[in-house]
């Protein structure tokens, strides 16, 4: 099968390969020395596919310092295999569970349509939510999925070995604290404010965490 001369396809690939290049010639070959044998990750985060929430968003040097699962709707049970990989062959010590404003996942579950594309629809299947207004509905589900990790994750939990952390990633200020903002809502199952903050809010100077 040939190749289709389609001027967005090599637009796409231009930009792919030369932001590749720059990548590259910005990282000497110490850098990558550095993981060439080995991964060393400090968080396993599990986040959705959109492709506006971007690691680089709260992760400048993202490369062996974060294992990333993805999928629509950040949800443990569509990923579970990649997130015990990262937690527990990897061993990070941190889960962040990111969700985002406008996730049309979640949208979707609320509005009760299907989308007649079988892989999909199972995925969305999987989402349990009260909640009918969907920025509530965003933390529910974000708060349901640490809820979900705690109790898989309670051996290394009860042995401080990991700390689980849901958190929204908020690119349009639907929670009040700014375009671009990550917001913590929840720290091992606890989500008041007081409570979860009160032995880091001191030590930790750009803490965002919903009130």
């Amino acid at each position: 099968m040939s190749v289709p001369a389609n001027k967005n396809f090599i637009a796409f690939l231009n930009d792919l390969f030369n932001t590749n290049t720059d990548f590259a010639k910005a990282h000497d070959e110490s850098y990558f020395d550095s993981f060439r044998d080995v991964q060393t990750p400090k968080v396993t985060v599990l986040k959705c596919s959109d492709s506006r929430v971007q690691m680089k968003s709260f992760a400048t040097t993202p490369q062996n310092a974060v294992f990333a699962v993805r999928n629509i709707g950040n949800q443990l049970k569509n990923n579970e295999g990649s997130v015990d990989f990262g937690i527990r062959v990897l061993k990070t010590p941190f889960l962040l569970i990111i969700g985002h404003s406008g996730c049309g996942a979640i949208d979707a579950k609320l509005s009760g349509k299907t989308t007649n594309i079988d892989s999909i629809d199972h995925e969305l299947a999987n989402l349990q939510l009260q909640e009918t207004n969907i920025k509530n509905a965003i933390i529910e589900n974000v708060n349901n999925q640490v809820a979900l990790a705690m109790q898989k994750y309670q051996d290394l939990i009860v042995r401080h070995e990991l700390i689980v952390m849901g958190a929204v990633y908020d690119f349009k200020n639907d929670f009040g604290f700014g375009k671009g903002r990550l917001v913590l809502v929840n720290i091992n199952n606890e989500t008041n404010h007081e409570k979860a903050t009160k032995n880091i809010a001191s030590k930790v100077k750009n803490l965002q965490f919903l009130s």
